[in-house]
């Protein structure tokens, strides 16, 4: 028959056991450590082939002994699910919103002023419209007197004056240059000449500007005109009926030396004779010493009013006329803009 184990023989079992114990938790938290680190593995190399796995969610618990282990759940991808597809390209879409309601009535209108067309709801195509007005009914503001003046009216209640802007010109002088022709180009509907062909090193291009007083302190651009180098050009001739505004070349080509790129006036100082003032100033200065005549001066493509302006300009001029071989030809000429 066995003796009952002694009080020494019992804390000798106690403790054996919990050591066994604490030697497998240790081994079962050895084996999950490397579990994770493989799964951890795992994901950071699909993690860049698929951009739909979501972010593994560890849980933590604590075991006999203070020691922590970690159970690491499978990652789900979203296309385990049919729907999340869908949700996903939903929350990608923005967000539309209707600004405009369309009952039947007109969305844009032109002015019968300036002739823009832009649209009445649209707040920014408004304010384009009003700068635009603003230049082309009532003139581009202009600040300083520049030092090159060419022509000057004295007179007090009507004083103005022409001058010249070159490659040679400062840059203030050549910005205003390039302010003015985004007004006249627009209004034209004629192509931007780039910066770097306007004042290129052969001097191609001359800009002539007219600048009126029209207040106290006040000067307005009422007036400009682009000349051009060239070095032939063509009698103009009009198609179709009498009257009819199509223009084209005819003839042989002809010597000149000034071609008039772009001229363009006000709309408030029309028909007082702005524009022919500067295609004078222009003829008499392209040259420096030089006074050209109006047989060596041409146009570009022209529009209905350029068309009547070159014939007024070039009205009763014998030298043209008598050069003139057919008499269909117009006694002005046209060249053909690069």
């Amino acid at each position: 028959m066995c003796s009952e184990p002694t009080k020494k023989t019992r804390s000798r079992i106690t403790y054996f056991r919990k050591h066994t114990e604490i030697e497998t938790s240790l081994k079962r938290s050895h084996q999950f450590e490397d579990e994770d680190s493989n799964q951890s593995a795992l994901g950071q190399s699909n993690q860049s082939a698929s951009l739909d796995l979501e972010q593994p969610r560890v849980k933590r618990r604590v075991l006999n002994g203070g020691i922590s282990l970690s159970q690491v759940r499978h990652p789900r991808t979203l296309r385990s699910r049919p729907g999340n597809r869908h949700s996903q390209h939903q929350h990608l879409q923005p967000k539309l919103t209707q600004l405009t309601l369309d009952l039947g009535q007109p969305l844009r209108t032109t002015c019968p002023q300036c002739g823009m067309s832009y649209h009445l709801s649209d707040n920014s195509d408004a304010a384009v419209h009003t700068r635009f007005h603003e230049n082309s009914v009532g003139g581009i503001d202009h600040s300083s007197r520049p030092s090159r003046v060419l022509w000057e009216c004295a007179e007090r209640n009507n004083p103005a004056y022409i001058y010249v802007i070159d490659r040679n010109s400062s840059v203030s002088e050549k910005r205003k240059v390039r302010e003015v022709l985004t007004t006249v180009d627009t209004e034209l509907s004629a192509a931007e000449i780039p910066d770097n062909v306007l004042w290129n090193q052969s001097d191609t291009y001359r800009a002539y500007i007219y600048v009126a007083e029209t207040t106290k302190r006040k000067h307005k651009v009422i007036g400009f005109l682009l000349a051009k180098r060239i070095q032939k050009a063509y009698f103009a001739r009009l198609e179709g009926n009498k009257g009819s505004s199509c223009v084209s070349i005819g003839g042989e080509p002809q010597e000149a030396v000034m071609g008039v790129s772009r001229i363009w006036t006000c709309i408030s100082y029309r028909r007082i004779g702005i524009a022919m003032k500067m295609l004078d100033v222009a003829m008499d200065t392209f040259i420096y010493g030089l006074k050209l005549d109006k047989t060596v001066v041409a146009f570009s493509q022209p529009t209905e009013s350029g068309k009547n302006l070159a014939k007024a300009w070039c009205k009763h001029n014998t030298d043209i006329a008598n050069a003139c071989e057919n008499v269909e030809d117009e006694d002005w000429m046209l060249f053909k803009e690069d």
